[in-house]
């Protein structure tokens, strides 16, 4: 069976600074801190955990005023975790 992240909090640095004050919200709520990793280490415990991940956009930069989420970050995780090593992308 797949098992896919349909809503996925991808909680490097660069989301942590954009969610500005929905970090705290979502500490609260899971109850533990959100504290940021890199981004191979988050394709890492998706990839551990056997999970697809979908990342979720939002202009959270118009609807709150915190720093846009940093746009490199889905190449990064299309080359950590979305591409199974060795397939690679076709034309």
């Amino acid at each position: 069976m797949r098992v896919i992240d349909l809503h996925c909090y991808p909680n490097t640095e660069q989301w942590s600074i954009a969610q500005g004050p929905f970090v705290e919200a979502l500490g609260t709520y899971w109850g533990r801190a959100w504290v940021p990793k890199t981004e191979a280490e988050v394709a890492s415990d998706f990839q551990t955990a056997g999970v697809e991940a979908v990342l979720v956009a939002l202009d959270i930069e118009t609807v709150i005023g915190t720093p846009p989420c940093w746009r490199q970050i889905f190449p990064i995780f299309v080359s950590l975790l979305l591409i199974p090593a060795g397939r690679g992308l076709t034309k």
